[in-house]
């Protein structure tokens, strides 16, 4: 029969063997303020045509400025571009579709500030087409925490151009419950023409 004080010993060294099991996880790090929060965010990850970190739809794909169909490197130059750029690709008849990428930010420690309306979104861009029958658009859509739609969100275009890129901004305060961000790059399917250009894609968080 065990005494009192060796079941108490027995007991504590079952708890103390225990915990030496248990793991605890590290706080998630808050998502920083004011920097691009997107990866590959100007298309020189990866070979050339690969679309690392992005989900990429159809011919959505890298391509080299210079290239047949694509913008110039002395325009790239111009407004300090790299290499490479994002393309929608033509128009896709056999799926009635345009190529386009797709990018998810997770938000992480700013909870409290996000339902209290004390940040804002800010979503830049340089965008373009191989000509002005079609259009480029990046969209920004606020989910919660289950990857549900929250109100509206942040759009830059539609852009029609002749291979050429241009800068565009648009911000806003991102509503209450927002825990991701949802980026699209995309032309416009409907004009069945597509050819889409993006560059320099950008996505900060900063104080409202």
């Amino acid at each position: 029969m065990q005494t009192p004080r060796r079941t108490l010993v027995s007991t504590l060294s079952v708890v103390l063997a225990a915990a030496t099991l248990v793991t605890i996880a590290p706080a998630a790090a808050a998502t920083p303020l004011g920097t691009n929060l997107l990866d590959n965010a100007g298309a020189q990850a990866g070979a050339l045509g690969s679309v690392p970190l992005w989900e990429d739809h159809f011919a959505f794909a890298s391509r080299k400025y210079g290239d047949p169909g694509m913008p110039s490197k002395a325009h790239s130059n111009s407004f300090g571009g790299g290499t490479r750029l994002f393309s929608t690709g033509p128009y896709d008849e056999d799926f009635d579709g345009c190529g386009s990428g797709t990018q998810f930010i997770s938000i992480t420690g700013r909870g409290g500030a996000i339902d209290n309306g004390d940040l804002r979104v800010t979503l830049r861009a340089r965008l373009g087409t191989l000509s002005p029958a079609s259009s480029a658009n990046v969209t920004l859509q606020f989910r919660d925490a289950n990857n549900h739609q929250i109100g509206t969100g942040v759009r830059l275009g539609p852009v029609s151009t002749n291979k050429t890129l241009v800068g565009r901004t648009a911000s806003k305060r991102i509503p209450a419950k927002t825990r991701k961000l949802r980026i699209q790059l995309l032309g416009n399917p409907s004009e069945q023409t597509c050819d889409a250009f993006f560059d320099l894609v950008n996505v900060q968080i900063t104080s409202y």
